[in-house]
């Protein structure tokens, strides 16, 4: 995994967060993957290497799923959040228990 993120890949990560269906559109045009992943912690709770795609469902921004996944976002991508723990990681649609 890289050290550090491109300002894109963070812009991406952080428009997923807050809803900003336009911008996500706008950075998935000019090439940011579907599926980046954050560097270290992010402010979702104590999950770490999550996609924008874990992020938008956190948030419950639908239209942003949908251009994740029409873009190519892997659903079954898992952070590694609960797998420390022997879990099988949190992915968009599964959270770990007591989430």
């Amino acid at each position: 995994m890289p050290d550090a993120m491109t300002a894109d890949e963070t812009a991406m990560i952080e428009a997923a967060v807050n809803g900003d269906l336009p911008r996500v559109r706008e950075l998935l045009a000019r090439g940011v993957p579907a599926d980046v992943r954050t560097v270290g912690m992010y402010p979702l709770g104590m999950e770490w290497n999550v996609t924008p795609l874990m992020c938008a469902a956190a948030k419950g921004h639908v239209e942003i799923l949908r251009a994740l996944l029409d873009a190519g976002a892997d659903v079954a991508a898992a952070c590694e959040a609960n797998k420390v723990d022997g879990g099988p990681g949190s992915t968009a649609l599964r959270t770990p228990s007591g989430a």
